[in-house]
């Protein structure tokens, strides 16, 4: 089975999301996800520092990034689960925490990991 290359490779800046303003994403430190090799990133926003494990998949013929996260949220542990899409300006996306919020998010990039 031939290896498809991961169109979302790279630290994408979390910019804007339905929920949150752009001064709480970036309350600790700038707000972004990673997709990195195999099937490994991370995610950061807010007080949040997660892991992320995704999988990339195909829906409506576009590449689409499944993913689940889990870490902690200023020490509390905390998951979810999310998807994100390449568009015009970058990455389109919702994000879900388990049990809680969920929201549409943009990020720019991707910059090298």
């Amino acid at each position: 089975m031939a290896k498809r290359s991961n169109p979302f490779r790279g630290r994408w800046r979390i910019v804007s999301t339905d929920v949150w303003d752009s001064r709480s994403l970036d309350e600790f430190e700038p707000a972004q996800i990673t997709f990195g090799p195999g099937q490994t990133g991370e995610l950061k926003f807010i007080a949040i520092n997660a892991s992320v494990d995704h999988r990339i998949s195909t829906s409506d013929k576009s590449p689409i990034a499944e993913f689940s996260w889990a870490g902690d949220d200023d020490g509390t542990p905390i998951s979810g689960r999310g998807w994100a899409r390449r568009g015009p300006q970058g990455l389109v996306g919702r994000l879900f925490i388990h049990e809680g919020d969920e929201t549409g998010f943009t990020a720019t990039g991707p910059t090298a990991k």
